[in-house]
């Protein structure tokens, strides 16, 4: 509602004489009035009316209309030859009446009986599974020219109409098979190919005993054709077409080959996770084999080595520098020459490295190392650490600074 009707006074008012000469004063006419307000209105204005058709005030209280919402009144007028309509404002209002839009109908009287009750209910019901199709509005049957597209009704001299035939091939419908279409009883005929129909073919449809056509083809449908739709199409009470469903099973074995399927795919789901599982298993006892044998060619490497680990391990430049580059010699073995060094701390110590000329290799050396570890006497000097740096060996001991037992044993 983007447009109104206003005045400058305090009402508006219009009147109509049917012009239908067929049309009398027993006539019937259905009207409908429109408001909606489009102006935002101070807070200190408004906009109030009464509706009164030939001297008849139609509203209850006096009508305000909601600044751009739609609203409407409605009625049925009769028994008069001419209508008058005024809205006029109240005394309260500071603002004139408005009228945005008005419908008037001539009621015409249906000879016809409206739809079985029991098929109107279940054409509404599948109207709600499906969603809205086109055209289907009112009474499924009645008026007769505007029947539902792809009905066909019988009318009866007495009784209601009832569905007959419903074709709802290419409607583009999605989904299960609604199940209201078991309330359908007088149903002879029923087409519901080329749509995207899916899942089994319902029971109830063998159960129509009606039904004398029925055509599924071209969806999506899957699982057996009950056994009752199967035996009405042997024995010719029933058409049935269901052909171009990739995924139904017209007979037993054809399910059974399905469930074959099913049951190698579930098959396959469980086998490939367990054999996954074991040559893994069989990866890891490969890499253990591989990793003993490793362990056992390296066992003066790597056993000797770990018994070290409760002292420190100097690399070969920690060593020229806590020894300033072994500038500082202070005595010669047969493993090779001493240095004095400082540690980071500023204690002292002995540096014992391993000359080129030595004869003690690298398992001797480790040997030694590893007695001087587990060795502990109060009057021995403790060993503060060791260096395996490639080719470089050298023992770190506590400096004892008094001199060397050769020294003392001289008297010096």
């Amino acid at each position: 509602m983007q447009n109104a009707a206003t005045v400058n006074s305090s009402r508006i008012d219009f009147s109509w004489s049917p012009s239908d000469p067929s049309v009398n004063i027993s006539s019937k006419y259905f009207f409908i009035f429109y408001f909606a307000e489009l102006q935002n209105v101070r807070s200190n204005a408004v906009r109030q009316f009464d509706i009164i058709i030939n001297n008849k005030t139609w509203n209850k209280q006096p009508y305000t209309p909601t600044f751009q919402v739609t609203d409407y009144f409605s009625g049925i007028l009769h028994g008069m030859e001419n209508y008058s309509v005024s809205l006029v404002a109240t005394k309260n209002a500071t603002l004139p009446p408005i009228l945005n839009a008005m419908e008037m109908y001539l009621v015409k009287p249906i000879t016809m009986v409206a739809t079985d009750p029991g098929d109107a209910r279940a054409m509404m019901a599948i109207q709600d599974d499906f969603g809205v199709i086109e055209n289907w509005m009112g009474d499924p049957c009645t008026p007769k020219a505007f029947i539902w597209r792809g009905l066909n009704c019988s009318y009866p001299p007495a009784g209601a109409s009832k569905i007959m035939a419903l074709n709802l091939s290419s409607f583009g419908l999605v989904g299960a098979i609604s199940t209201n279409f078991r309330d359908l009883k007088a149903l002879q005929y029923l087409d519901l190919s080329h749509n995207n129909l899916s899942g089994p073919i319902p029971n109830f449809l063998g159960q129509l005993s009606s039904l004398m056509f029925l055509d599924l083809s071209s969806n999506d449908l899957s699982g057996p054709i009950p056994y009752n739709l199967l035996q009405r199409s042997q024995n010719g009470s029933l058409l049935l077409r269901v052909g171009d469903n990739a995924n139904l099973c017209a007979n037993g074995t054809a399910c059974r080959s399905g469930r074959k399927k099913i049951n190698g795919t579930l098959l396959v789901a469980i086998v490939v996770p367990i054999a996954a599982a074991f040559a893994l298993f069989v990866i890891f006892l490969l890499l253990c084999q591989v990793l003993k044998g490793k362990a056992k060619r390296n066992t003066t490497g790597h056993e000797d080595k770990s018994a070290l680990l409760e002292n420190r391990e100097f690399s070969y430049k920690e060593l020229k520098h806590i020894t300033n580059n072994f500038s500082q010699e202070i005595g010669k073995g047969g493993f090779g020459p001493v240095f004095l060094g400082y540690l980071e701390n500023g204690n002292p110590v002995a540096v014992k490295v391993r000359s080129e000329s030595s004869s003690q290799g690298g398992k001797e050396f480790l040997a030694e190392a590893r007695h001087l570890t587990r060795i502990h006497h109060k009057n021995l000097v403790s060993l503060a650490g060791y260096c395996k740096d490639r080719n470089h060996l050298a023992l770190v001991y506590e400096y004892m600074p008094e001199g060397n037992l050769q020294d003392h044993l001289r008297g010096y």
